[in-house]
């Protein structure tokens, strides 16, 4: 019986081991699955634009000869000129107050012109729409649309969790990882979510960061309000019990001693 225990203790001990260990795959990002993979390989991504929806904020900038008539359009450069302050509200928040926000019917509503429906329009589209409204009032007028509301939030084993607020027309999921400062050596680099905003909620997408086929994926690329979540792998729970383990073989140990002890002073 005790050599039966005995036995059992050690492949249990064998597998917790083995748990822990991680192979040097698990940590290679975009491998190939091309073997042996060559030296240079060329991944075609796959564009893609941004279609606004309902919340998003818009920065709009109107310009054309007569600045006068245009100051009207610009919400930041009217409130600079009101209170003498020219600093810019393009960070965090300041866009919630000098931009213009998509209803929920998917308009904007701008002077002059009113309301202009912009739901599901990459924002070059918006440009234009905006342009051919305001020619009928303005000469050579020209318009810039930027997405004010581009943040992501990336949560879970990375080494600086937390919200990102994006100042680019196009972000990829390796971007906003680099900025988190990569994954931790815990971080599952095979079962990330990527949680994107529905007008209903979030849609759960599962991203594998060892696959070169994400560069293809309609996921590599992040939208506004995407929430990356990054798993731990099974090592990480194995490790932080370890003083768990350690309390569990050493009780263990000796009740196996002792029963071996009495066995043998019993014969």
């Amino acid at each position: 019986m005790i050599k039966n225990l005995q036995t059992a203790f050690c492949f249990c001990l064998f597998v917790c081991l083995s748990v822990s260990c991680i192979p040097r795959k698990s940590y290679i990002y975009l491998q190939s699955k091309v073997k042996p993979e060559p030296d240079s390989v060329f991944l075609k991504v796959e564009k893609q634009k941004y279609l606004v929806r309902p919340g998003d904020i818009l920065y709009i900038t109107v310009l054309c000869p007569d600045q006068e008539a245009v100051a009207l359009f610009n919400i930041e450069s009217a409130r600079n000129s009101t209170t003498g302050n020219s600093s810019s509200n393009m960070g965090a928040g300041g866009g919630y107050f000098s931009g213009y926000i998509i209803n929920d019917s998917g308009e904007i509503r701008m002077p002059m012109i009113g309301k202009i429906n912009v739901q599901g329009l990459p924002l070059d589209s918006i440009d234009a729409r905006i342009s051919r409204k305001l020619s009928l009032y303005l000469n050579d007028v020209i318009v810039k649309v930027r997405l004010y509301s581009f943040k992501i939030t990336v949560l879970g084993d990375v080494k600086n969790p937390g919200v990102q607020n994006v100042m680019a027309e196009r972000f990829t999921i390796l971007e906003a990882i680099g900025n988190a400062n990569d994954l931790t050596d815990y971080g599952d680099r095979k079962r990330i979510e990527l949680l994107r905003a529905t007008p209903d909620g979030y849609m759960v997408h599962k991203i594998d960061l060892t696959d070169q086929d994400l560069v293809k994926s309609p996921y590599f690329f992040m939208a506004p309000n995407d929430i990356l979540y990054v798993k731990p792998i099974t090592a990480k729970m194995v490790r932080l019990n370890y003083p768990v383990y350690g309390y569990i073989t050493t009780g263990v140990s000796a009740i196996l001693l002792a029963l071996s002890l009495f066995n043998r002073f019993s014969n």
